[in-house]
């Protein structure tokens, strides 16, 4: 295996850990990690999905972030709300983090 295909399997194994566990806690988005608050499911799923997509689309590929539309609440800054209304559905979410293939 080279160098790349080990980097590439290694991305792709991380990213399925880190979506496996963010949506065994799709019942609950919003939900707070600790008592002092935090990044919630939600959010944090969206963050990914937003910045992959800034990775791949804008820094790789050199066009528009295909979630620009969700700048304000998963982009850089951003910051965790437990206002349902200030983010798109969780189902949303989800399904759009099933498009992404690390660097392939």
């Amino acid at each position: 295996m080279n160098s790349i295909a080990f980097i590439q399997q290694s991305l792709e194994a991380s990213k399925d850990w880190a979506f496996g566990l963010l949506t065994d806690l799709q019942d609950a988005p919003l939900a707070q990690p600790t008592a002092q608050g935090g990044n919630h499911m939600l959010w944090t799923l969206g963050h990914l999905v937003y910045s992959e997509s800034t990775l791949l689309d804008s820094f790789i590929h050199g066009r528009s972030n295909r979630y620009e539309e969700w700048a304000s609440v998963f982009g850089i800054r951003s910051e965790p709300t437990v206002n349902a209304n200030d983010y798109p559905p969780v189902e949303e979410v989800l399904e759009n983090s099933d498009r992404f293939e690390m660097m392939k």
